[in-house]
């Protein structure tokens, strides 16, 4: 038995209701002669005595010594000196005000009916008809109507020991009672993706029941929920492909959309996943069933397309800091590392992957961040910059069937110079830059800002060891100070062209790469162009070629602007501006007209469709999707997408025609305060 105070203390007073007698459960209608189960059941009268509740078919006293009497998904309780079987859903731990204090995403803190008149409220599950129902309330892809109940993962953790039964109104297992049919006998011969549970939960389960039946139901699969982040798009065979980043488990996810609805029609799970763990998913579906987390890959993602509509994906293994590369054919995908820091630890290969295809030399083309290397091509030893890989073929399977090209690299933005060895951190010893020796015997705990290291000279009490501040406030995760940053590729002729920022310096670069030459590199807006080498310009550059022109998208960050250059190989070229951040904010009008003062540009995306020329960006004070449009005298005119909501991270695009399909995440926190970022396709015409 267990004791009074487990049951949430502000529901006590309520519970005293339970002793007035019974008048109807919810489960077991009231009909002429008494309670009337709707499963059937019958019983006489004297269930409308005091003192008495309906169980498994028959009038019994509800005084109780332990659970054994109790229905699934009650448990015995004393309340004011006497024992009674009372719903598990009054227990503290499903006690709530609001959803977010649900331990369980699947559940919503509803209203629940006390059998002696009057409610509260509890942590329960959705009643549901069919999937989709239950996509719609709980707001997940992957939720599931599971034994009449919407579910967002496995309940009873997808498996209950011998002689137990799922209760999904609970979540939790409960002894066969000895009274149940002879259908809940099978649990032993339940198969390995099945479950045993109530065949109707809601007459079955709580303080009142009717005669326990059993159903061995299948598991419901895992799924993915919150991949949001990292989109790249293609458009094949009708359907809008979307690469991405799924923040539960780590792992890299394909989802298929339908291209006249936008709506998502399934996802499938890349590479990421565990081959051992906690099975509570269904065994034949998707990660094998496994909730634990795998390798952590599938961030930056770039998609492409094969002749035959299968989807190519590079992306980042940030686990092994690598970049790695995924082919789908009919019999499934093959997945395999193309590029890794060689053994260097703090070495990163392959984020921010930037994917096409040399249609004229049948290969694949990446273009990818190299970044605290001492390996790339250059006099530095420590280095950061842009790096090529090619295929030899268009159904490349290992790291031999690329080739690599450091297309420019420069020394490492370090206040040591890039001396420190790999073991050592660049930290400030008496107000200088210094390599010292990374140590584990610190007495404090340092923290981000700084490194437990080798002290030049023992301290006050002594030690040898101590926390030193780094030379260098640290990075930011989204924007190292890195060359090489944001590459955008495209190839044309066997050519490749490829713009991408460097943080260090705030600058734009372009690098054209012939089939058989040397590189040529050059600063397109920053390090003095145009009188320009203050600031911070070139985030996001999205390139695409217009004939004999070569045009740039990208933002000017220290002046607030969306920019785009226009030009060819040689030459200047020309710098027009998209956006200049001037247009009013909603804030009663205080920044109404003024210029710079709103942040633009990032995500841009740069799509030209006949003579129509459209950039795709952010507004990042707004958290608006926005579109600009260049009109023939080269003036651009601007548009929201989508207002609703923070909207506009991470902006793909994919062409058909005249319209332009727009991938994007928007960013959202649900009620128990988690990120549930989500993917948006918009269709501009």
């Amino acid at each position: 038995m267990t004791g009074f105070f487990k049951i949430a203390p502000y529901r006590i007073v309520t519970l005293f209701a339970l002793f007035a007698g019974l008048s109807c459960s919810d489960s077991c209608g009231c009909g002429d002669d008494g309670l009337v189960s709707t499963q059937e059941c019958t019983v006489d009268s004297e269930c409308l005595e005091e003192g008495t509740y309906f169980r498994y078919g028959e009038c019994l006293e509800n005084r109780c010594s332990d659970d054994v009497p109790c229905c699934p998904g009650s448990t015995c309780r004393n309340v004011g000196g006497t024992s009674i079987c009372l719903n598990r859903l009054l227990d503290a731990e499903y006690a709530c005000i609001e959803d977010r204090e649900c331990p369980n995403r699947g559940q919503r803190c509803l209203e629940l009916s006390l059998q002696g008149g009057g409610t509260t409220s509890a942590c329960q599950f959705e009643r549901c008809t069919n999937d989709q129902e239950c996509r719609s309330k709980l707001n997940l892809p992957s939720a599931a109507c599971f034994n009449s109940t919407c579910v967002a993962e496995a309940p009873c953790q997808g498996a209950c020991g011998l002689g137990e039964i799922c209760d999904v109104l609970t979540d939790t297992c409960f002894p066969i009672p000895d009274s149940a049919d002879a259908s809940c006998r099978r649990s032993s011969s339940c198969p390995n993706r099945g479950i045993l549970v109530l065949d109707d939960p809601d007459s079955m389960s709580g303080e009142t029941c009717c005669e326990v039946q059993c159903s061995c139901v299948d598991v419901p699969p895992l799924g993915a929920n919150r991949f949001g982040r990292y989109p790249s798009m293609g458009l094949a065979n009708s359907e809008l492909l979307v690469s991405a980043y799924d923040a539960d488990y780590g792992d890299l996810i394909l989802a298929h959309y339908d291209q006249a609805s936008r709506e998502l029609l399934y996802t499938e799970f890349v590479d990421g996943m565990p081959t051992t763990g906690t099975v509570s998913g269904n065994p034949n579906g998707p990660r094998g069933g496994y909730l634990d987390p795998g390798p952590d890959v599938g961030t930056h993602t770039s998609l492409v397309l094969s002749d035959s509509g299968q989807a190519r994906i590079a992306y980042y293994d940030r686990d092994n800091h690598s970049l790695k590369f995924a082919s789908r054919s009919p019999s499934g995908w093959d997945v395999h590392t193309v590029d890794t820091p060689r053994g260097e630890a703090r070495a990163r290969v392959g984020a921010y992957a930037s994917l096409t295809v040399d249609t004229q030399n049948s290969a694949y083309v990446i273009a990818y961040l190299v970044d605290n290397a001492t390996f790339l091509s250059g006099a530095a030893p420590l280095k950061t910059g842009l790096r090529i890989a090619r295929s030899s073929t268009l159904n490349p399977t290992s790291d031999s069937d690329w080739t690599f090209f450091d297309i420019s690299t420069k020394a490492e933005f370090d206040a040591c110079g890039g001396s420190c060895a790999g073991s050592q951190d660049c930290v400030l010893s008496g107000g200088t830059p210094e390599c010292r020796s990374r140590q584990a015997g610190c007495a404090q705990t340092c923290g981000d800002s700084r490194s437990c290291v080798s002290l030049p000279a023992p301290d006050a009490s002594g030690s040898t060891v101590g926390c030193l501040p780094h030379a260098l406030p640290p990075e930011f995760e989204g924007l190292p100070r890195a060359h090489g940053l944001h590459p955008s590729v495209v190839v044309s002729q066997g050519v490749t062209y490829v713009a991408y920022y460097d943080s260090a310096e705030g600058n734009l670069l372009l690098s054209i790469i012939p089939a058989n030459g040397t590189p040529f590199t050059r600063v397109i807006d920053g390090d003095g162009v145009g009188l320009r080498d203050e600031g911070d310009i070139g985030r996001f550059p999205s390139i695409i070629l217009d004939g004999s022109d070569i045009l740039i998208a990208y933002t000017d960050f220290s002046r607030h602007q969306l920019k785009v250059w226009q030009g060819q190989q040689a030459g200047d070229g020309s710098i027009s501006i998209i956006d200049d951040g001037s247009e009013s904010v909603d804030d009663g009008g205080n920044l109404s007209g003024i210029p710079g003062m709103r942040f633009v540009g990032a995500d841009a995306t740069l799509v030209k469709t006949g003579s129509r020329l459209r950039v795709f960006y952010q507004d990042a004070t707004t958290l608006d999707l926005k579109v600009a449009d260049r009109a023939g005298d080269g003036s651009w005119s601007r548009r929201v997408l989508a207002a609703a909501g923070a909207n506009g991270f991470f902006v793909d695009t994919v062409v058909s025609g005249e319209q332009v399909f727009v991938v994007h995440t928007v960013g959202d926190i649900d009620a128990r305060g988690t990120e549930t970022s989500r993917l948006s396709i918009l269709l501009d015409n």
